[in-house]
């Protein structure tokens, strides 16, 4: 699988098996620098999963290393 990135990214997707059509389905975004700012954006649902909340204290300092992203159903 091709992924375009930008200046200062690296990308890669694979279909790890989340989906049942056999698409890609997870990929990383690695962030090289030279700056590593960060935003996000989260559930606002009261029951949020600990994914949401241990990805919110990752992203609090507003600086991220790299990113895995999935996509299922």
């Amino acid at each position: 699988m091709t992924v375009t990135a930008p200046l200062g990214f690296r990308a890669a997707g694979v279909t790890a098996g989340l989906k049942t059509s056999g698409k890609p389905d997870l990929a990383l975004v690695v962030n090289d620098g030279p700056s590593k700012a960060a935003a996000a954006v989260f559930t606002s649902n009261r029951v949020a999963a600990a994914p949401v909340h241990w990805s919110r204290q990752v992203v609090s300092d507003g600086r991220v290393d790299a990113v895995v992203l999935n996509s299922g159903g």
